[in-house]
């Protein structure tokens, strides 16, 4: 359910900056242009996979919001050159062939998902956590004075959906879905 929230989130960005894009190169909104439906499909393809590539669709990036903003900026500058080469390519045929109309989609569309990413994803994930049946139950393994910073961290990032549980041996290994495991060995030989 949660992919399926950040993908109607991409849509809605890229779909808003489209119509914005056209209306500002176009005046108009309602200004049928040649091929214009193929290039929607296409960079809605396009920027939904580069962004699937990226990783966008992990809740657990949004602990730290610069990196979502600099993962976006990757996602914009890549999308925009693969959308110049293939259009290029193909001789703009099914690109709609207006410089303008790429200036504005491209800067358009950096500042909605910006917002949309940036402000609005992280209160949408809170809310989705909110209810405690959402959250996996993640076991602890690691040094027992470690515990509270992680524990505290979690607490405070609910977007990441993860609940850590205390460091306690349990035969019952079905209560939790994941395992947290910290080791400050410097290397994974040295840890395994």
């Amino acid at each position: 359910m949660l992919k399926i929230i950040f993908v109607l989130v991409d849509l809605c960005a890229i779909v808003i900056s489209f119509l914005l894009a056209k209306f500002l190169r176009f005046h108009s909104g309602t200004h049928l242009i040649q091929n214009q439906e193929t290039t929607l499909i296409f960079l809605i393809f396009l920027i939904l996979l580069v962004k699937y590539l990226y990783d966008l669709y992990n809740q657990c990036y949004y602990a730290q919001i610069g990196r979502v903003f600099f993962k976006i900026i990757n996602v914009w500058a890549i999308s925009f050159v693969v959308y110049v080469l293939v259009g290029f390519l193909t001789k703009f045929y099914f690109l709609i062939n207006s410089r303008g109309f790429i200036f504005y989609f491209f800067v358009i569309y950096p500042i909605i998902i910006s917002f949309l990413r940036i402000i609005v994803m992280p209160q949408i994930l809170i809310g989705y956590f909110s209810k405690p049946e959402r959250r996996k139950v993640c076991r602890y393994l690691g040094p027992e004075e470690k515990f509270s910073i992680f524990h505290r961290f979690f607490e405070d990032n609910h977007m990441i959906g993860l609940t850590l549980a205390k460091p306690v041996p349990s035969n019952n290994q079905g209560e939790h879905q994941e395992v947290f495991m910290y080791s400050q060995e410097d290397n994974f030989g040295d840890f395994y």
